[in-house]
C-alpha cells in the first residue's frame, strides 16, 4: 500500500507549537516512515522540516485566521518574548478586532480568510495528481469546508477527518456568533460527518454527542487520542528534590479556570505546611491569570509562573516535578491534550475536575497513579485523601511499558493504521 498518495487540509502546520499543528506533523512523520507521499496545503507562515523526504510537499498558501493575518509573527515562539515587538503588537491588536467585531459575524471561525486560497490550491493539486484520500484537520474548520467540496467533486476519494474539537456544541468557548449560526454550525457538522469515510476524535464523550444529537454511525466514528508531544519517562528522583506541583498549558475562563487550580493547591499548603509545596505552572498564561497566584500572600512563596518554555526546557521541568496536575475542561466533549504527556512521563497526576462524565478522568481511569480532586465538591474528607494520595506516590512513578500501553490508542502509529483499515472494508 505504499503507492498510496494523500492530500492534507491543515491550516496550522510547523513552526506552529499548538496540538493540532503537532498533531499533524506527527502524523506525517509516519506517513513519511512509510513512504506515503502526501501534499499538505497550509497557511502561508508554514515550513517543512528539513528531515523530510520529498515525498513530503508542502503547498503554504493565504493565513489561517485574523492573527496570522495582521501579524507575520503569530504563532512562533519568539514573537511571544517580546510583548512591545510590532508583531506581538499587531497581533494583540487582532484579537481585540477578532473578539469585539469579526467573530459576531464571520463563519465557520476565523479561518474564513483561508478558505479561498486554501481551495483554488487544492482543487489546482487534485486536477494535477492523483489522491488516494484527503485528510482534514480541525479546528479551525475551514479545512473541512474545503474538504467536503472535494468529497463532492472527487466522489471515489476516501475522506477523513481528524477533529479536536466541534463546530457546534461549543457552549464554554465560542468560535462563532451561535445567535446567528447555531443551526448552520449543526447542520454544516451533521452533512459533514455523514458525508465522510471517516471521522476520528480524541475523546469518547464527543463520539458520544456525535453519534446521540448527530446521529452519526459507529463505522464512521473512531476515537484516537491526543499525542505525546513533550512527556518522556521521568527519571528517579532524589528526596532533596523541591517538593513540586507542575500545571502545564493554558487557562480559559469558562472552560478551564485557573481558579480551580489556586483552590487546589491552596488545600495542600494546608495539608503541608512544614513541606514547602512549590506550585510551578507553565504555559502562555496571561497577566490577569498571574496575578490570581501573584496577589495571594499565601502563594507569594510557593508559586512560579514560566510564560514562555521551549519543548526542551518544558520537558526539563516535567523531570523535576513530583506530581503533575491536570484541570478538565467543563465539557464533556473536550479532552486537554497534555493529558497524553502526562501518561508518557510515567508521574503520579492530580486530575481536577468537577463534571460527572469528566472526559479527562475517563482517558486516565487505567492509570494506576490518578487523584480526582473534585473543585465542586471541596470537603475536609476529599482534602485528607488528597494528603494520603500524596504521601503514598510521593517520588513513584509508574512503568515505562505501563505507560506505552496506555497510550497505545493516543498514537500516530494508531491514527495511520486507522486510516489504513479504510481499504480493508
Amino acid at each position: 500500500m505504499t503507492n498510496k498518495r494523500f492530500l492534507i487540509l491543515a491550516p496550522y502546520f510547523f513552526p506552529y507549537q499548538n496540538p493540532r499543528a503537532r498533531r499533524v506533523l506527527k502524523l506525517i512523520e509516519q506517513l513519511d516512515k512509510k513512504g506515503f507521499k502526501a501534499d499538505v496545503v497550509c497557511s502561508s507562515r508554514s515550513l517543512k522540516p528539513n528531515y523530510l523526504s520529498d515525498n513530503i510537499k508542502i503547498h503554504p498558501c493565504g493565513f489561517n485566521s485574523i492573527k496570522e493575518k495582521f501579524s507575520k509573527l503569530s504563532g512562533i515562539p519568539s514573537s511571544k518574548k517580546d510583548p512591545s515587538s510590532i508583531g506581538s503588537k499587531l497581533k494583540s491588536v487582532a484579537k481585540g478586532l477578532n473578539g469585539v467585531f469579526l467573530k459576531s459575524f464571520y463563519w465557520p471561525d476565523d479561518s474564513f480568510v483561508w478558505m479561498k486560497k486554501a481551495k483554488a490550491t487544492c482543487f489546482k493539486l487534485s486536477e494535477n495528481n492523483s489522491y488516494d484520500a484527503i485528510i482534514c484537520f480541525s479546528l479551525p474548520y475551514a479545512s473541512l469546508i474545503i474538504g467536503e467540496q472535494l468529497k463532492d467533486a472527487y466522489p471515489n476519494i476516501l475522506w477523513i477527518n481528524d477533529i479536536g474539537d466541534p463546530l457546534a456544541f461549543q457552549s464554554k468557548n465560542l468560535i462563532n456568533n451561535t445567535w446567528l449560526y447555531e443551526k448552520q454550525n449543526q447542520k454544516t457538522e451533521q452533512r459533514i460527518l455523514n458525508k465522510a469515510n471517516l471521522n476520528i476524535v480524541t475523546n469518547e464523550g464527543l463520539k458520544r454527542i456525535y453519534q446521540q444529537k448527530l446521529k452519526i454511525q459507529e463505522d464512521q466514528l473512531k476515537v484516537v487520542g491526543p499525542f505525546n508531544q513533550v512527556g518522556y519517562p521521568a527519571k528517579e528522583q532524589a528526596v532533596d528534590k523541591a517538593f513540586s506541583f507542575l500545571y502545564l498549558g493554558t487557562f480559559y475562563a469558562k472552560l478551564r479556570s485557573p481558579k480551580r487550580l489556586k483552590l487546589m493547591f491552596k488545600d495542600i499548603l494546608k495539608q503541608f505546611p512544614n513541606r514547602n509545596p512549590k506550585l510551578w505552572i507553565a504555559g502562555p498564561i496571561k497577566s490577569e491569570e498571574a496575578k490570581l497566584f501573584q496577589s495571594d500572600p499565601s502563594l507569594k512563596d510557593h508559586v512560579t509562573i514560566y510564560p514562555f518554555l521551549n519543548k526542551e526546557d518544558t520537558q526539563d521541568l516535567i523531570q523535576k516535578s513530583r506530581f503533575l496536575i491536570n484541570i478538565s475542561n467543563l465539557s464533556e466533549h473536550q479532552l486537554p491534550s497534555k493529558c497524553a504527556d502526562y501518561v508518557a512521563s510515567g508521574l503520579p497526576i492530580i486530575n481536577v475536575f468537577e463534571l460527572e462524565n469528566d472526559v479527562s478522568s475517563a482517558y486516565l481511569k487505567e492509570h494506576p497513579m490518578v487523584f480526582k480532586y473534585n473543585s465542586s465538591l471541596v470537603n475536609a474528607n476529599q482534602t485528607v485523601k488528597m494528603k494520603g494520595f500524596i504521601d503514598e506516590h510521593n517520588n513513584k512513578l509508574i512503568q515505562q511499558e505501563l505507560s506505552k500501553d496506555l497510550l497505545s490508542n493516543s498514537s500516530p502509529e494508531y491514527l495511520l493504521q486507522c486510516i489504513m483499515n479504510l481499504w480493508k472494508r
